[in-house]
């Protein structure tokens, strides 16, 4: 094996529309069903509620917050 690992590959799946059923997020679902079923933990961010970038101002924003946690957990996007 080139890359060992002792647990799943932990994939963050990312989407821009804010619409429920856009085709991004739906492609976003199906991608995320997809890499479960090839053994990876996947975990999606729902954009929903994300400051417009302002200068640095809003990175204690929880949405922002939870983009980061999410970013550094992941181990691919």
């Amino acid at each position: 094996k080139l890359f060992a690992s002792d647990h799943p590959p932990k994939i963050l799946v990312l989407y821009g529309s804010l619409r429920d059923r856009s085709f991004s997020r739906l492609l976003a679902e199906e991608a995320s069903r997809i890499l479960v079923h090839m053994g990876a933990e996947v975990r999606i961010f729902d954009p929903d509620g994300l400051p417009v970038f302002d200068n640095g101002r809003s990175v204690d924003h929880p949405k922002v917050q939870e983009l980061r946690n999410l970013s550094v957990w992941s181990e691919g996007q």
